[in-house]
């Protein structure tokens, strides 16, 4: 009787991998001698690397990061553009509209998407500077980073200020044990009309307040009978040609009867300050003309 072969072949195999042991098995469960189970190993590795290089997942392009960059913060980017085409570069864009720290962690993340883009450039042109003309298409997204570190560096720079004042004021303040005497009751009741009439300073500081306050209040009041609209939620990008340009009419006509309500009161045209009632129609009315400038192919015109 003859023996099956392929029992013959598993006792071989059984006897080479664990009493001979002149065979070993690799990561793909297959038997080598171990004469050449280091040739084979270094041919798995090449043919590892070579599949890895044709269909590994290969880094980000700069023109895909790039695209990133403009989609991610368009609305942001437009406001401030759009304070700089009325002339205001410092008028009421998102950025002013942050705190302190919202601003600060939006100029860091902006900062490192930044830094990633211009590593891809690098590597993608194996030159260690980024030109110019590498930057243009992105020139709005470095505009607002400047935004956003002047906002940062101004504050701050207020910040250090507003401390260093108040060191100077608690210096010269005198202790409480070197207060000087009070005057005798006698110098105080000899002159009733020092007494009663108040100090020119106090007048003058008082006047000033009182300036500042009405016209605080008046730049606050106009605009406050000029009817609102509501302001859509579903993202620009989303919305077809006709709800673009309807919203966009709608918002155009309510701040353009502000800023003429405002200029006929006031004599000059709004400031940032002057716009913070506003700033959520500013910021989506520059979404949306931004996103009808895309679709037509050209740049956000003045309209």
């Amino acid at each position: 009787m003859t023996e099956d072969p392929f029992m013959l072949a598993v006792s071989q195999t059984i006897d080479a991998l664990t009493f001979s042991q002149t065979h070993e098995v690799d990561l793909d469960f297959r038997a080598h001698s171990r004469q050449t189970i280091e040739s084979v190993r270094s041919l798995q590795r090449e043919q590892k690397n070579r599949i890895e290089q044709t269909y590994g997942p290969r880094p980000a392009s700069p023109d895909f990061l790039g695209t990133q960059l403009l989609a991610e913060y368009r609305g942001e980017a437009t406001s401030v553009q759009l304070a700089k085409e009325a002339g205001d570069p410092d008028g009421a864009t998102v950025i002013n509209a942050m705190t302190d720290n919202q601003c600060k962690v939006f100029k860091k993340e902006m900062k490192q998407r930044i830094h990633e883009w211009e590593g891809s450039v690098r590597d993608a042109t194996g030159q260690s500077d980024v030109t110019a003309e590498k930057k243009a298409p992105l020139r709005s997204i470095y505009e607002l980073y400047k935004a956003s570190k002047n906002r940062v560096v101004t504050e701050t720079t207020r910040g250090a200020s507003t401390r260093s004042n108040t060191v100077e004021k608690s210096a010269v303040q005198p202790t409480r044990g070197s207060e000087p005497a009070a005057p005798v009751p006698a110098a105080r009741l000899s002159s009733s009309t020092q007494e009663e009439t108040p100090a020119p300073s106090a007048v003058s500081n008082r006047t000033s307040v009182n300036v500042s306050q009405s016209t605080n209040a008046t730049s606050t009041e106009i605009g406050a009978n000029i009817p609102r609209v509501a302001i859509g939620s579903t993202p620009a990008e989303q919305m077809s040609d006709a709800d673009l340009q309807a919203e966009k009419r709608k918002l155009k006509q309510v701040l353009f009867r502000f800023e003429n309500e405002f200029e006929r009161i006031r004599g000059e045209r709004p400031n940032r300050r002057d716009r913070r009632n506003f700033t959520m129609e500013y910021h989506r009315y520059g979404e949306l003309k931004n996103e009808i400038a895309r679709r037509s192919g050209g740049a956000a015109g003045d309209d």
